[in-house]
């Protein structure tokens, strides 16, 4: 094994060979009030990072991150952007309509995909939409793409708003 490539929080202690590591993110340690765990987390992206011959930030942010949390050797951490695999692309007009006929999507609308947990702060979005809903004319529904089982804050809060009507939870 020449290079073994670290894509969570686990490094292998290797006989020989190198071991590159990628990091997301350092959110438990950015936004700690969301992350009981967090210092469970500093130690294992320590260790990580030290045993790390590279270690690739997937954006400029996350690298400053690492480099001001860790003091981590700026030469070992690079910036790759992640990618996208080609089945990600706008689908034919049938397939499009079917699969919004299937989530009740009329017309226009706003797309959020990710989690719906605390820290990705789609609450905020939830009361800008009504906002632009109610206030600034916006005619297109809300639609939230993402596991609702980190989203019952959102989903209370939700259930309290005027607009809860216009915005369409899909899960996976």
């Amino acid at each position: 094994l020449d290079v073994f490539l670290a894509t969570c929080l686990v490094v292998p202690v290797l006989p020989h060979g190198r071991v590159v590591s990628i990091v997301y993110d350092v959110t438990p340690l950015r936004l700690p009030t969301f992350f009981p765990d967090r210092e469970s987390f500093r130690r294992r992206m320590a260790r990580v990072i030290q045993r790390s011959a590279a270690v690739v930030a997937i954006s400029e942010r996350t690298r400053q991150d690492v480099l001001e949390l860790f003091q981590a050797d700026a030469e070992r951490i690079r910036v790759i952007y992640p990618g996208r695999n080609e089945r990600f692309r706008p689908l034919p007009g049938p397939d499009a309509t079917r699969i919004a006929k299937r989530y009740g999507i009329q017309g226009r609308y706003v797309l959020y995909v990710g989690a719906l947990s605390p820290h990705k702060n789609v609450t905020t979005l939830l009361h800008a939409y009504q906002q632009a809903r109610l206030h600034n004319g916006l005619e297109a529904t809300l639609v939230l793409i993402g596991s609702h089982r980190w989203g019952q804050e959102l989903l209370s809060t939700l259930s309290s708003l005027p607009i809860r009507g216009d915005v369409i939870l899909t899960g996976h």
